[in-house]
């Protein structure tokens, strides 16, 4: 190992900062973005998509750690935990110069998520929690905030990440997502029209009012979303 190596914690663990996350490595040439996502807008956490990767953690990094001041972890002002992994799957949106406006993480159900992992205490129900090859769950979900919006609707932007998203589930067959989120990002779905479920009450935490939510992939959703 280079013992000039840039290290950073990870799990309490010092790491060389290029083995956190291929896209880490900001300065290796041979990471450069050599593909760009699909028609509904799915990357992965494959080093050809490094620029994006690298947006996303950007973006990430300022929506949770600088905007809303959540004890997360970032590097270099990139927002990055251990489920950003190669074969991770993220859904995206950006502006004509490629940045990233808008992203979420897709996590199967069938591997640790962030629900059953981190946040197992959220669960509220009698039932185990999921874990099927039609239920993933979203985390991390980002967007830059936009000045025309006004209310509780969400931007244009928002919009079409939702639309990738619909598209992406219906391609791999998912029926359902869990998240956890909160009570205004809950409001929010559901004055769009969008056929959620709320699993238990609400808990405080981060100083915000915190929901595991499941949305349905169904009519509805896509009526509300598609119009």
């Amino acid at each position: 190992m280079n013992e000039k190596a840039k290290m950073v914690p990870v799990n309490n663990i010092m790491q060389p900062v290029e083995t956190v996350h291929p896209a880490m490595n900001i300065h290796n040439k041979n990471y450069a973005d050599l593909s760009k996502p699909s028609a509904y807008g799915c990357i992965s956490g494959e080093r050809k998509y490094h620029d994006l990767l690298l947006s996303v953690f950007q973006l990430r990094h300022r929506v949770f750690k600088e905007r809303l001041q959540w004890d997360v972890s970032s590097i270099n002002g990139h927002e990055i935990d251990k489920f950003d992994i190669h074969d991770t799957k993220y859904i995206i949106t950006t502006d004509t110069e490629s940045n990233v406006k808008g992203c979420v993480r897709i996590l199967p159900t069938t591997s640790p998520y962030m629900l059953s992992e981190i946040f197992p205490f959220l669960w509220q129900s009698e039932s185990p929690i999921p874990c099927s090859a039609s239920i993933y769950e979203l985390s991390r979900f980002a967007f830059e905030k936009e000045q025309s919006v006004k209310g509780y609707g969400f931007s244009s932007s928002v919009i079409k990440l939702l639309r990738n998203l619909i598209l992406y589930a219906k391609d791999k067959k998912i029926e359902q997502f869990i998240f956890v989120t909160t009570t205004i990002i809950e409001r929010m779905l559901k004055i769009q029209g969008i056929s959620i479920e709320r699993i238990g009450s609400e808990i405080s935490m981060r100083n915000a009012k915190t929901v595991v939510t499941i949305m349905n992939i169904n009519s509805q959703t896509e009526k509300s979303i598609f119009g």
